[in-house]
């Protein structure tokens, strides 16, 4: 069983097998990466103004490794799963952009056996 998976590695596959799809970095303020896709337009409520925000969130990871179980401490999350993660994935994307994911990472991350 794979334990951990290098996060940029996987933001990479992302990237490369899902039109549309961006990495949001919350690092900085102790957040988490984004893999995020689209971009949609909203107004305000009093529509004056007009903003470009991502249309959705495909997963949260960690910044470096990213371990299999989602791990905490003290009651808080210190490192999102990739496990719960890509169980979540999974519902945004199509078979072959799992595929091309699942080819770049170089094992079958998407899986039920993997996931369960």
């Amino acid at each position: 069983m794979y334990e951990s998976v290098n996060t940029a590695r996987l933001a990479r596959a992302f990237v490369d097998n899902v039109p549309g799809c961006f990495i949001r970095d919350y690092t900085e303020t102790g957040g988490f990466l984004q893999i995020r896709r689209r971009l949609k337009t909203v107004g305000s409520h009093d529509n004056t103004d007009v903003y470009t925000v991502p249309a959705e969130t495909i997963c949260t990871l960690n910044r470096g490794e990213t371990p299999r179980p989602t791990l905490y401490k003290n009651g808080r999350i210190e490192a999102m799963g990739w496990q719960v993660q890509m169980r979540v994935a999974r519902n945004h994307l199509e078979p072959d952009e799992i595929s091309g994911i699942e080819r770049d990472i170089g094992f079958p991350i998407f899986r039920k056996a993997f996931l369960t």
